[in-house]
């Protein structure tokens, strides 16, 4: 059983975008100062996302043999909400989850690691509101860059749990 605290996954556009920029984060031009400062910052946000890939592999974990078919029932189950957005075909948007104002999702996504305050806490109720009924999405183990297309675990709170009871880590 691999929980997470919330992790924010934005979408990497290039160049101009007619993205809202709330939901979305430009490609960087990249630098020696920027390499830098994102390996500093994996050390806080990285060991998690790769612990819980490099654990479901020892333990005879599959991979997907195709993208129609991701891997929903391996030795690890991931438990996490997302702050990310989803994406709207009718409008080639990307947009937030339905359980998500667009000001409540930019607020998530900025939102401090040490958030105490009373609003701050709040805010991340809704969010947990949110994820426990489907409306915001689960991290899965793995999920291909860009599309956010899910490789490993589950999209949905209530298909982790499902795995979870399946295993006795819950009743």
């Amino acid at each position: 059983m691999s929980l997470g605290t919330g992790s924010v996954v934005l979408p990497d556009v290039g160049g101009s975008s007619s993205e809202n920029p709330v939901f979305v984060v430009e490609r960087e031009r990249r630098s020696l100062k920027r390499d830098v400062q994102k390996l500093a910052t994996s050390i806080i946000d990285d060991p998690p996302d790769a612990a819980s890939f490099h654990t479901h592999m020892l333990l005879g974990g599959r991979l997907p043999p195709d993208p129609m078919h991701p891997v929903g029932d391996g030795p690890v189950v991931r438990m996490s909400p997302l702050v990310q957005p989803v994406w709207d075909s009718p409008t080639q948007h990307w947009v937030a989850p339905p359980g998500l104002t667009p000001d409540e999702f930019d607020a998530l996504a900025e939102l401090d690691t040490d958030a105490v305050k009373q609003d701050d806490v709040d805010l991340i109720a809704v969010l947990c509101r949110a994820w426990l009924n489907g409306s915001v999405l689960n991290q899965p183990i793995r999920a291909t860059a860009g599309t956010f297309v899910v490789e490993i675990g589950h999209r949905r709170y209530a298909e982790a749990k499902a795995q979870a009871q399946a295993f006795g880590f819950l009743p």
